[in-house]
Parts: structure tokens; C-alpha cells; sequence
């Protein structure tokens, strides 16, 4: 935000949220098969050599680190919260198991089978709002729900910590669903039926772009997506559109500073 002669002006376009101060999240209800694709966009491809196209560098989008923030609000599960797919089989997935509990799944190599971190063994599809906080830095990855204190996980050490070829992010159910893993695909049933809200991945806001501009290029949505209030169980008018683990099995307690 800016501060102006009568006021303040604020630039929410980079954000997930929108209003005068950037503060109001932008929610959607999911039913069941709701679909939202958004295709992410791929690095600009640098040529060294107008007169030799071999000279051009990979335009792959590789992530050494993510930076993930949402809210969600369900009563269903198994569900898929998340999903981060690659070209070339590697993933990250978010999702709720049929207790309830909450699960990542990274696939950073497509010749080995995913890493998997449980957090916990309590129901988060108790239909309450929960703030969800994942971060990744190489080999570490961060995770806040809530107001609890932030879990430290630790990536085996021979993980390639490298996302390569990243194609695109879902929230919902994932329709194309041939290569997904066996737990993975138990959980995408029904995709996601609830309500999600101020979805961030690394700086983009998928379902801020498809509720405030569903005509963008690389956004696909399938099946009834609704704007709502996930903070409230009040209807409300609506706009339509079709602790430190390492995962070896040891650990010790840590928490990181917000």
C-alpha cells in the first residue's frame, strides 16, 4: 500500500487477496468434480546465438523451493487440497486422508516413489476454517496449520530437491489422472468438495485469476465453481462459473520464527 495525499491506495494484483486494503480473500465453494486447472507460466527462453537455436537455454520451470499458503473448510474426505503436476511424472500433493489427517506427498524423481509427510493423526475436516502454510526451501520443508507451532521436516538426504518441468497447479478434483499415484488417486475421488480460500503458490493466486478473470488464458475450470465466504456460514450473494522430522524415522522437536 501506498499512502496518498487523502488516503492510501493499494496494489493487490500480486496478492491472493483483493479490497481496498488487500485484506478480503477471494474463496470459492467445490463441488464434487470441480475442477480448477491453471497452467503455470514458463520461463522466457534466453538465446545466446540468434543464428544457432541449440544455444537457447531450457525453458523448463524448475523450483528448488515453494511457497504455498491457503485456507480450507471441508467435511469430506479423502480429498485433494492441492496438486502440483510436472511433465515428467514428478508431483507435489496436499491432501486430507479418510481420517481426516493431513498429508504431503513430494515425487521429485521420477524413477522413485514419493516422499511422504504425515503431520498428525487429528481430523482437519471437522468444518472449521484452517490456515495452511507449507514452505520448502531444498532440502527442508515448513509446514503451519493454524496458530500451531511450525513442524521442521527434513527430505532424505539423496531426494533430488529439484521440481523440474512443472506444468500446472489443480485445486480440485484432477481429471487427468493416469500416472497418479495409487494413495493419490484414492483421494481424488471426489476431488475437493468444500470451500477454499487465498490459494498463493510462489507468488501466483490461481483462484483469485479464475473468479476475478475466468477468460484468462491458461485457466480451466470444469464443473460448478462458486464465490463464497469461506469464513462464514452465512450465505451470501455468489458469482457462478462451470516439530523437525527427518523422514529416515528419526526426529526432534524445532519450530520456525514467522
Amino acid at each position: 500500500c501506498m499512502e496518498k495525499y487523502n488516503g492510501y491506495w493499494c496494489n493487490c494484483s500480486h496478492s491472493a487477496y483483493d479490497g481496498p486494503f488487500c485484506k478480503k480473500e477471494i474463496s470459492a465453494t467445490f463441488e464434487s468434480g470441480t475442477s480448477l486447472l491453471y497452467t503455470l507460466p514458463e520461463p522466457v527462453t534466453v538465446v545466446k546465438n540468434l543464428s544457432d537455436l541449440s544455444t537457447a537455454a531450457s525453458s523448463e520451470l524448475t523450483y528448488l523451493r515453494e511457497n504455498i499458503a491457503f485456507s480450507f473448510r471441508t467435511m469430506h474426505t479423502p480429498c485433494i487440497l492441492l496438486y502440483v503436476s510436472s511433465f515428467n511424472e514428478e508431483y507435489m500433493a496436499v491432501t486430507l486422508s479418510k481420517n481426516g489427517s493431513f498429508q504431503i506427498r513430494y515425487k521429485l524423481d521420477g524413477d522413485r516413489d514419493p516422499v511422504f509427510i504425515g503431520i498428525d493423526t487429528r481430523n482437519w475436516a471437522n468444518g472449521q476454517l484452517h490456515s495452511i502454510k507449507i514452505d520448502r526451501e531444498e532440502m527442508d520443508v515448513y509446514i503451519q496449520i493454524d496458530q500451531f507451532a511450525t513442524m521442521k521436516y527434513r527430505l532424505p538426504s539423496d531426494t533430488n530437491l529439484e521440481f523440474n518441468a512443472v506444468k500446472s497447479l489443480i485445486l480440485g478434483k484432477i481429471v487427468d489422472h493416469d500416472n497418479l499415484h495409487e494413495e493419490v488417486l484414492k483421494e481424488n475421488a471426489e476431488g475437493f468438495i468444500g470451500c477454499l480460500s487465498a490459494v498463493q503458490f510462489n507468488g501466483i493466486a490461481p483462484l483469485k485469476v479464475a473468479m476475478h478473470h475466468p477468460g484468462s488464458p491458461g485457466v480451466s475450470v470444469k464443473g460448478y465453481l462458486v464465490e463464497s465466504n469461506c469464513g462464514s456460514s452465512a450465505r451470501s450473494e455468489s458469482k457462478a462459473f462451470t516439530t523437525s522430522y527427518t523422514l529416515t524415522g528419526s526426529w526432534t522437536t524445532s519450530t520456525k520464527a514467522n
